[in-house]
């Protein structure tokens, strides 16, 4: 009984093809070719996609064509079975198995076979390894080239190329020493291998595994790579594929992609009889078979009976005598007959000896009159096969005569190039004269050599054409040098620089566009004429005179000129002269080239202005200060007078910058120089040194009053208002003088000096003159070591932070600490605040300062909260600096957050001057740190000048008794009657009020009895390192220990 017929598997399913190349790559018709062979129902859909993995190259590029393919098959039915062909394919289907889920997926044409391997076993995945016959195929190409030494291999970037070259330099100790050098197009271009391939000789071969793509992403379809190496090697090319077998390549052990994908389909139908993919082992070895075409071979001269028994052989060479057996026959019997004819010929052919003799004569004598000549000359008969030719054409061809003689063009020539040349001749062949015209020829040994070719019919004595002449010079040299020629015209005639050319008498021939745009003078006006019609006069006869002895000396001469314009300026020039002469030696020409430098020299004067003069105030510098010092110091000497150095530095100028940015100070600056200036005499020098620093020159001084005097009345010009857009600045100044040559004879001594003379009198308030002494000196010393001290502990962070309590009620309770800065140098032992608090004032470090010891105060807050402790709120105090900062609010914020710290544990003070110096800013920057939840102290309260409306605008919480007030208690009543104001201030405002500087119980007495219940000072307790803070708070203790 036979058993039910077989369903048919492939109706109404459908297949993906995914190839990693694209539709013109050769091997994909293959592949649909072979597939189709085996899944032939008409009933079953097979779709194609491409990744064009040649183009797609980068990861990027790779990344997009995969979100591409994910959204195309999300809008498809699902595939019954995708087929992949090669690594790029393969490499998508088996690492993203998310879009073909539950899909039997066979691989074809695979070169990584360490992936394969990988992939064995995968569920719903098998396929088919492309095991490419590296090995055999060398082995082939020794055995048809027995002096094979050298195997070039050509790859590229493709996967598939650089996965087949690691096969091959996997198996190089299997090649019997063979030397292997690889052309990679990863690293080349077309036209290097081109050059590459055209140079191999005797005892190479060629192994080609890929050619798509060059170095320069430049791609080439595989017909036109293969047409690029067949015409440019001269030695055979073996192949590891199918495809490219009969047009040009020897040969190989090759793989064939019809076959891969037959067996895919054949996989295909079992998975859909039921055996699972992945049950299906690999198949790591292709099936490969030697195939070889004969008529490459051929050419080649390659012994075909070398080759491996069962060589597949294409384009074979089937002889007449097997082809025609019966015809073959017929002819011997001609032959037979022909031969007893010859006996009687011959006889007529002694007759005709002596005449082929005079001929072959005649015939030597003109092959050497034709060799002789070194144009290419050539014949050619009607159908276009070379009849001869001389050596120069038989050099340019790069091959024997009697290779050249019987050959066609398309055999010697590429393909293009070969038609082009059939068009002429075809041309010529039709004309009644001659044709004329040019042609480039590419060199055996690379490059290109431009003919001008003359080509005519060679008629016989019916005038019938019977074959072309052709007649080729080599004219590249003539054309080089005519572009040469031209190029030069170019570059004169478009150049920015002027050029002038004159006979060996200086007479002027020619003159370029530049030098009339430059001087003015058109060609018309200046030929004929000498270079003298351009002198400024600037120059003596002795300029002239030294440079045409260099003319005549060395045959050229350079340097700067001036010269005058057709308008009569004058302008400087730099002009190159060099002397021309002909190939015997002799003078024809000088040629001047000359380029306009006058926007140089302005340019220069400008750098030169700029590097002696402030930018800002157009003042003179340091630099130019120093310079003028150091003249009138001579001056001085030799005329026995004084010079005075005045230094000026601004009061509180920092803070205008602070408050209302760098472009207000700098008008600022500009409005003080100008001041300082009307307040000089003619003479003297006033500098700006940088920052708010100025320096006035005095010269001559008569007497140490006069430079008093001059202080004065910079003093008085400054005191007036500085109306600076709608606001005004009053701008105090601070002035040191010394006086040469009392207080030094050289610039720096004089400038240094007066500098630390000017701090003596920054110290006496504002508005300020002191005249320098000697013990100025060593204050100034003690001042410069103690601020280099203070930055090196802010840099290292030794600035301690000492805790002084605040007390309130009769039983004294804690109420409030106060963190207060304390630095002890290793050097300079204990520094006072008194000291080191003003210094750090003066010279801006009271910014790092300040920050350093928020912060520090804040993490100690923020530990004694972690160890259990509860202490009340943390004083910190701010400098003014701090304050007008626009950034203050944003960087407190900034300590707070990185450090923990809640802002209701704080409570910020701000001594009265300070708010004062920038009332409404100020203002606005301590409401957005009420805002934030910090209390506000207002320090040394009644010190300053504020009035109690601008009092009651302030957000503060607290004010502090300034310690001046506390110390005449309880006798001086001044003080008494002070304090009771503060206090009922204090009641009618609701602010909190404490004293500070409380030191003896009379005082505290008195305060008490006055209302006031917070107080602060050495009585209560001196300031304490944070762990005997720490103590007294866990203790409960009345005064810190």
């Amino acid at each position: 009984m036979q058993g039910a017929p077989e369903p048919d598997l492939q109706a109404g399913r459908s297949v993906l093809l995914l190839y990693s190349y694209d539709p013109s790559f050769p091997t994909s018709p293959k592949v649909l070719e072979g597939l189709r062979s085996v899944l032939d129902s008409p009933a079953l859909r097979i779709d194609q996609e491409f990744i064009d993995a040649r183009h797609l190259i980068a990861p990027a590029d790779r990344a997009r064509y995969l979100e591409w393919i994910r959204f195309k098959l999300s809008r498809r039915a699902h595939y019954d079975a995708v087929v992949v062909a090669d690594d790029a394919a393969f490499e998508l289907a088996t690492g993203h198995r998310e879009l073909f889920p539950d899909t039997p997926t066979v691989f074809i044409g695979v070169n990584n076979v360490a992936a394969a391997r990988e992939r064995s076993g995968m569920k719903d995945v098998t396929g088919i390894v492309e095991h490419v016959s590296i090995v055999e195929t060398v082995q082939m190409a020794r055995a048809l080239q027995p002096d094979l030494r050298r195997l070039v291999v050509v790859t590229d970037p493709s996967p598939g190329g650089q996965g087949d070259l690691a096969t091959l330099r996997a198996s190089r100790d299997r090649l019997g020493g063979l030397e292997v050098e690889v052309l990679d197009l990863t690293h080349q271009t077309w036209d290097a291998l081109r050059t590459r391939l055209a140079g191999l000789g005797r005892g190479d071969a060629v192994l080609l595994l890929a050619a798509y793509l060059d170095k320069t992403g430049q791609p080439m379809h595989f017909t036109e790579s293969l047409a690029l190496m067949r015409d440019a090697s001269p030695v055979p090319i073996y192949h590891l594929w199918e495809h490219g077998i009969g047009q040009g390549l020897v040969g190989g052990f090759v793989m064939s992609h019809r076959a891969h994908a037959a067996e895919a389909g054949r996989r295909i139908l079992r998975i859909w009889r039921g055996t699972p993919a992945e049950r299906l082992p690999v198949m790591l070895k292709s099936p490969n078979l030697p195939m070889v075409d004969e008529a490459v071979a051929r050419r080649f001269r390659l012994p075909l009976s070398k080759l491996p028994e069962g060589t597949e052989i294409i384009n074979r060479h089937v002889g007449l005598v097997e082809r025609y057996p019966l015809q073959s026959a017929g002819i011997a019997a001609v032959i037979l007959l022909l031969l007893s004819l010859l006996g009687i010929i011959a006889r007529k052919d002694r007759e005709r000896l002596h005449l082929l003799h005079a001929s072959q004569q005649s015939e030597a004598m003109v092959r050497t009159l034709l060799d002789a000549t070194p144009d290419v000359i050539f014949f050619k008969s009607t159908e276009g096969r070379y009849i001869a030719c001389n050596s120069a054409c038989a050099d340019v061809l790069g091959q024997s005569r009697e290779a050249i003689i019987g050959r066609s063009d398309a055999e010697l020539f590429p393909a293009p190039v070969a038609a082009e040349i059939a068009r002429r001749d075809a041309e010529a062949m039709h004309t009644e004269a001659s044709i004329r015209f040019r042609e480039r020829i590419a060199r055996p040994g690379g490059g290109e050599t431009l003919f001008e070719t003359i080509k005519a019919p060679v008629r016989n004595a019916a005038g019938h054409p019977i074959g072309l002449v052709g007649v080729a010079r080599d004219i590249t040299a003539d054309e080089d040098r005519m572009q040469r020629l031209q190029l030069a015209a170019e570059v004169i005639e478009n150049t920015a620089e002027g050029i002038i050319v004159t006979d060996p008498d200086g007479r002027i021939e020619r003159v370029n566009p530049a030098f009339s745009r430059i001087t003015g003078y058109e060609p018309e006006e200046v030929i004929g004429q000498r270079p003298s019609i351009l002198s400024s006069g600037r120059h003596d006869a002795s300029f002239y005179q030294a440079m045409w002895h260099a003319l005549q000396a060395q045959g050229v001469w350079q340097g700067e000129i001036w010269n005058r314009r057709r308008n009569g300026e004058t302008y400087p020039e730099w002009l190159n002269i060099s002397s021309v002469t002909d190939t015997e030696g002799r003078l024809t020409h000088y040629v001047g080239i000359f380029t306009d430098i006058s926007l140089i020299k302005a340019h220069e004067a400008q750098l030169q202005h700029m590097a002696h003069h402030d930018a800002l105030t157009n003042l003179p510098n340091r630099s130019l200060l120093e310079d003028r010092i150091n003249v009138a110091v001579r001056r001085a000497q030799r005329e026995h007078h004084q010079l005075g150095v005045v230094f000026i530095d601004l009061d509180n100028f920092k803070d205008v910058n602070d408050a209302y940015g760098h472009p207000v100070g700098d008008a600022v600056l500009k409005g003080v120089a100008n001041r300082i200036g009307e307040a000089l005499r003619d003479g003297d020098t006033v500098a700006r040194l940088g920052g708010d620093e100025f320096v006035v020159l005095i010269e001559p001084l008569e007497s140490m009053e006069m430079a008093e005097m001059l202080a004065h009345r910079i003093i008085a010009a400054l005191a007036a208002p500085l109306p600076v857009g709608e606001a005004e600045f009053y701008v105090g100044a601070s002035i040191g003088i010394s006086i040469y040559p009392r207080d030094g004879v050289t610039s720096g001594s004089l400038i240094r000096n007066a500098d630390t003379a000017m701090y003596r009198a920054k110290s006496q308030g504002r508005n300020a003159i002191a005249i320098y002494s000697t013990e100025q000196t060593d204050h100034a010393r003690h001042r410069t070591l103690l601020e280099n001290a203070l930055r090196r502990a802010l840099a290292q962070g030794t600035i301690e932070v000492a805790y002084q309590p605040q007390f309130a009620g009769a039983g004294r309770q804690l109420t409030g600490v106060e963190a207060l800065a304390r630095w002890t140098d290793p050097e300079l032992g204990s520094i006072p605040p008194a000291e080191f608090i003003p210094l750090a004032e003066s010279n801006g470090l009271i910014i790092q300062l300040g920050e350093q010891i928020l912060r520090r105060a804040c993490e100690q807050t923020v530990a004694w909260r972690n160890a259990g402790l509860t202490p009340p709120r943390v004083a910190i105090n701010v400098s003014g600096r701090q304050l007008r900062r626009t950034d203050f609010v944003s960087s407190l914020r900034d300590i707070i957050e990185d450090t923990r710290c809640r802002p209701e544990w704080l409570e910020i003070e701000v001594t009265e001057s300070d708010m004062l110096a920038a009332a409404d800013s100020s203002v606005a920057t301590l409401q957005a740190v009420r805002d934030l939840g910090i209390a506000i102290a207002l320090d040394d309260f009644g010190t300053g000048y504020s009035s109690l409306s601008y009092l009651k605008r302030l957000p503060v919480t607290t004010i502090k008794i300034d310690r001046s007030f506390v110390d005449g208690l309880p006798d001086d009543a001044n003080d008494r009657a002070i304090v009771e104001a503060i206090l009922a201030l204090g009641r009618s405002l609701r602010l909190a009020v404490l004293a500070e500087g409380v030191e003896s119980a009379a005082q505290s007495e008195c305060l008490a009895a006055l209302g006031c219940e917070c107080m602060q000072g050495y009585l209560y307790g001196r300031p304490v390192p944070p762990g005997d803070m720490a103590r007294f708070m866990s203790a409960g203790s009345t005064t810190p220990t």
